[in-house]
């Protein structure tokens, strides 16, 4: 009998199943990166947003010289409905020694927020900032 070449049919076995687990772990590998991915876009566009309100916001102080204490909140218009906003102007919680009380009667602490739901985890993005009270 002459010499065989080629393959048995066990090698060829282990062979697929090396490649076979190692596309499990490669498979694995890309659904966590298609998921960061999806995590970064939605980050991005929620802070996108959060700029746009943070300038809507703004340029209502300035026309109404000043802001009033409150909370609000909203969904986005599309293409962004996914998100919602949420705004709270409350008073300084921040203790800035003998001059809180002229800092108090001045400024306000607005928290603005972006929140959505990515898969079934709530995320948010937000910013809090001294903004000037609405003088009475």
């Amino acid at each position: 009998m002459g010499k065989r070449s080629g393959f048995t049919f066990v090698e060829l076995l282990a062979a697929t199943a090396v490649i076979a687990i190692g596309l499990v772990f490669v498979l694995g590998a890309l659904g966590r990166c298609m998921t960061t991915l999806s995590v970064a876009k939605r980050t991005i566009d929620a802070n996108y947003l959060l700029g746009k309100k943070l300038w809507e916001f703004d340029l209502e102080r300035r026309a109404e010289n000043g802001t009033e204490e409150g909370s609000w909140g909203g969904v986005f218009e599309a293409p962004n409905e996914h998100f919602n906003w949420s705004r709270e102007v409350a008073s300084v919680t921040s203790d800035f020694g003998s001059r809180s009380s002229v800092f108090n009667q001045t400024f306000a602490e607005q928290t603005v927020r972006v929140l959505w739901m990515q898969g079934r985890a709530p995320r948010s993005v937000g910013v809090t900032q001294y903004v000037k009270r609405k003088q009475s």
